[in-house]
Protein backbone atom coordinates (compact mmCIF):
# COMPACT_ATOMS: atom_id res chain seq x y z
CA UNK A 1 0.00 0.00 0.00
CA UNK A 2 1.36 3.40 -0.98
CA UNK A 3 1.86 5.95 1.77
CA UNK A 4 1.65 9.56 0.68
CA UNK A 5 2.85 12.73 2.35
CA UNK A 6 -0.56 14.39 2.68
CA UNK A 7 -2.11 11.72 4.94
CA UNK A 8 1.12 11.56 6.94
CA UNK A 9 1.05 15.31 7.51
CA UNK A 10 -2.67 15.38 8.26
CA UNK A 11 -2.72 12.40 10.61
CA UNK A 12 0.79 12.54 12.02
CA UNK A 13 1.47 9.01 10.83
CA UNK A 14 5.01 7.88 10.14
CA UNK A 15 5.86 5.31 7.52
CA UNK A 16 8.10 2.36 8.35
CA UNK A 17 11.66 2.72 7.17
CA UNK A 18 14.26 0.00 7.48
CA UNK A 19 17.24 2.11 8.46
CA UNK A 20 19.25 2.72 11.58
CA UNK A 21 18.06 5.61 13.72
CA UNK A 22 19.87 8.91 13.40
CA UNK A 23 22.63 9.48 15.95
CA UNK A 24 21.30 12.32 18.11
CA UNK A 25 23.60 13.68 20.83
CA UNK A 26 24.33 16.80 22.85
CA UNK A 27 27.52 18.54 21.76
CA UNK A 28 29.46 21.32 23.41
CA UNK A 29 32.28 22.05 25.79
CA UNK A 30 31.69 19.73 28.79
CA UNK A 31 32.76 22.50 31.17
CA UNK A 32 30.60 25.12 29.45
CA UNK A 33 26.88 25.78 29.57
CA UNK A 34 26.10 25.89 25.84
CA UNK A 35 24.90 22.78 23.98
CA UNK A 36 23.78 21.91 20.48
CA UNK A 37 21.76 18.88 19.48
CA UNK A 38 23.81 17.12 16.81
CA UNK A 39 21.95 14.88 14.34
CA UNK A 40 23.84 12.54 12.04
CA UNK A 41 22.61 9.74 9.76
CA UNK A 42 19.42 8.79 7.98
CA UNK A 43 16.16 10.38 9.15
CA UNK A 44 13.84 7.60 10.35
CA UNK A 45 10.56 7.41 12.28
CA UNK A 46 11.18 8.02 15.96
CA UNK A 47 13.97 10.56 15.41
CA UNK A 48 11.69 13.56 15.94
CA UNK A 49 10.46 12.11 19.24
CA UNK A 50 14.05 11.63 20.38
CA UNK A 51 15.01 15.20 19.42
CA UNK A 52 11.92 16.63 21.15
CA UNK A 53 12.81 14.66 24.32
CA UNK A 54 16.37 16.03 24.21
CA UNK A 55 15.04 19.59 23.89
CA UNK A 56 12.75 19.03 26.90
CA UNK A 57 15.33 17.21 29.01
CA UNK A 58 18.36 19.44 28.58
CA UNK A 59 20.72 18.82 31.51
CA UNK A 60 20.44 21.26 34.39
CA UNK A 61 22.57 24.36 33.97
CA UNK A 62 22.90 23.85 30.20
CA UNK A 63 21.46 26.08 27.49
CA UNK A 64 20.51 24.92 24.00
CA UNK A 65 21.99 27.19 21.32
CA UNK A 66 21.09 25.29 18.14
CA UNK A 67 20.98 22.11 16.11
CA UNK A 68 23.50 20.61 13.67
CA UNK A 69 22.95 18.01 10.97
CA UNK A 70 24.70 15.74 8.50
CA UNK A 71 22.26 13.43 6.73
CA UNK A 72 21.55 11.62 3.49
CA UNK A 73 17.83 12.21 4.07
CA UNK A 74 15.17 9.65 4.83
CA UNK A 75 11.58 9.66 6.02
CA UNK A 76 9.77 12.82 4.83
CA UNK A 77 7.10 12.82 7.57
CA UNK A 78 9.82 12.65 10.23
CA UNK A 79 11.74 15.45 8.51
CA UNK A 80 8.56 17.56 8.60
CA UNK A 81 8.19 16.84 12.33
CA UNK A 82 11.84 17.86 12.86
CA UNK A 83 11.13 21.09 10.94
CA UNK A 84 8.33 21.88 13.35
CA UNK A 85 10.52 21.22 16.41
CA UNK A 86 13.36 23.39 15.10
CA UNK A 87 10.91 26.18 14.20
CA UNK A 88 9.16 25.98 17.60
CA UNK A 89 12.47 26.19 19.47
CA UNK A 90 13.54 29.09 17.24
CA UNK A 91 17.24 28.28 17.24
CA UNK A 92 19.58 27.90 14.25
CA UNK A 93 20.21 24.76 12.22
CA UNK A 94 23.82 24.28 11.18
CA UNK A 95 24.51 22.05 8.16
CA UNK A 96 27.94 20.61 8.83
CA UNK A 97 28.48 18.67 5.57
CA UNK A 98 26.36 16.47 3.30
CA UNK A 99 22.63 17.17 3.56
CA UNK A 100 20.46 15.55 0.90
CA UNK A 101 16.84 14.77 0.15
CA UNK A 102 14.65 15.19 3.28
CA UNK A 103 17.62 16.82 5.05
CA UNK A 104 17.57 19.43 2.28
CA UNK A 105 13.92 20.12 3.13
CA UNK A 106 14.96 20.79 6.75
CA UNK A 107 17.70 23.16 5.60
CA UNK A 108 15.35 25.01 3.24
CA UNK A 109 12.77 25.46 6.00
CA UNK A 110 15.42 26.77 8.42
CA UNK A 111 16.59 29.25 5.76
CA UNK A 112 12.99 30.41 5.30
CA UNK A 113 12.89 31.17 9.03
CA UNK A 114 16.25 33.01 8.97
CA UNK A 115 17.93 30.30 11.04
CA UNK A 116 20.30 28.43 8.72
CA UNK A 117 24.08 28.34 8.89
CA UNK A 118 26.19 26.42 6.39
CA UNK A 119 29.66 25.09 7.19
CA UNK A 120 32.24 25.73 4.49
CA UNK A 121 31.91 22.08 3.42
CA UNK A 122 28.09 22.06 3.45
CA UNK A 123 26.51 20.54 0.34
CA UNK A 124 22.71 20.63 0.33
CA UNK A 125 20.72 18.81 -2.36
CA UNK A 126 17.12 17.81 -3.07
CA UNK A 127 15.09 15.67 -5.48
CA UNK A 128 11.62 14.25 -6.00
CA UNK A 129 10.14 11.92 -3.44
CA UNK A 130 10.01 8.24 -4.36
CA UNK A 131 7.47 5.58 -3.46
CA UNK A 132 8.35 2.32 -1.68
CA UNK A 133 9.26 0.79 -5.07
CA UNK A 134 11.72 3.53 -5.88
CA UNK A 135 9.50 5.18 -8.49
CA UNK A 136 9.22 8.96 -8.63
CA UNK A 137 6.14 10.15 -6.75
CA UNK A 138 5.23 13.42 -8.43
CA UNK A 139 2.11 13.96 -6.30
CA UNK A 140 4.04 13.71 -3.01
CA UNK A 141 6.86 15.81 -4.46
CA UNK A 142 4.40 18.51 -5.44
CA UNK A 143 2.84 18.39 -1.95
CA UNK A 144 6.29 18.73 -0.31
CA UNK A 145 7.13 21.68 -2.55
CA UNK A 146 3.79 23.39 -1.80
CA UNK A 147 4.19 22.92 1.97
CA UNK A 148 7.75 24.25 1.92
CA UNK A 149 6.89 27.19 -0.34
CA UNK A 150 4.00 28.00 2.02
CA UNK A 151 6.52 28.08 4.88
CA UNK A 152 8.62 30.64 2.99
CA UNK A 153 10.99 28.45 0.95
CA UNK A 154 11.94 30.00 -2.38
CA UNK A 155 10.19 29.08 -5.61
CA UNK A 156 13.58 28.03 -7.04
CA UNK A 157 14.00 25.33 -4.38
CA UNK A 158 10.37 24.19 -4.62
CA UNK A 159 10.81 23.86 -8.39
CA UNK A 160 13.98 21.76 -7.99
CA UNK A 161 12.09 19.38 -5.68
CA UNK A 162 9.45 18.86 -8.36
CA UNK A 163 11.74 18.76 -11.40
CA UNK A 164 14.67 16.64 -10.18
CA UNK A 165 14.16 12.87 -10.60
CA UNK A 166 14.60 10.83 -7.42
CA UNK A 167 17.62 9.14 -9.02
CA UNK A 168 19.46 12.49 -9.18
CA UNK A 169 20.21 15.35 -6.79
CA UNK A 170 19.97 19.09 -7.45
CA UNK A 171 22.15 21.44 -5.42
CA UNK A 172 20.28 24.11 -3.48
CA UNK A 173 23.26 25.46 -1.52
CA UNK A 174 23.44 28.67 -3.58
CA UNK A 175 19.64 29.05 -3.36
CA UNK A 176 19.85 28.80 0.43
CA UNK A 177 22.48 31.54 0.51
CA UNK A 178 20.21 33.70 -1.64
CA UNK A 179 17.49 33.10 0.96
CA UNK A 180 19.83 34.43 3.65
CA UNK A 181 21.66 31.36 4.94
CA UNK A 182 25.02 32.27 6.43
CA UNK A 183 28.26 30.49 5.47
CA UNK A 184 30.81 30.10 8.25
Amino acid sequence: MKRTLLPALACGLLSAVHAQAMDVTYRGDPAGTKRTIAMQGSIVPGDADRVRAMVKNLPSGKRLIGFSIISDGGDVATAMALMNIITEVGLPLMVMGWCASACGYLAADAAAHGNLYLAREADVRVHRDADENGNDDLLDSFAIAVVLHGRGVSKAIATKIIETPSSKLASITADLIEMGAQKY
